[in-house]
């Protein structure tokens, strides 16, 4: 009997732990907009470490993340910013123009 109960107790203590890993990641979402509020579409959105994904037609993003990680975002012809993430859900980021590679594209 107390051998079932050293059991069950390591189980919960596992579960415990497991349950607080798992929740330090969240769904972060936003909105990437330029500075005179057209979305843009097809920024692309990089987390330190590999993972990441591009905003949709309407500027939108999702993306699982932790609190403490760096998130870039880089779209071609603005500048690019990253951020340190804090405990926000939302991160809507408005990019100005990259006034020296606009320079640089050849058409």
């Amino acid at each position: 009997m107390e051998l079932d109960m050293k059991r069950l107790l390591v189980l919960l203590v596992s579960i415990q732990v497991f349950a607080l890993c798992y929740g330090q990641q969240f769904l972060l979402t936003g909105k990437v907009t330029a500075t005179d509020g057209e979305a843009l579409i097809g920024v692309s959105i990089a987390l330190e470490g590999g993972t990441g994904t591009i905003t949709d037609m309407d500027g939108n993003y999702k993306l699982s993340v932790k609190t403490g990680s760096k998130l870039s975002f880089s779209y071609i012809g603005y500048q690019k910013q990253t951020f340190t993430l804090k405990n926000q859900k939302v991160l809507n980021v408005e990019m100005a123009p990259d006034q020296t590679s606009l320079d640089e594209v050849v058409v």
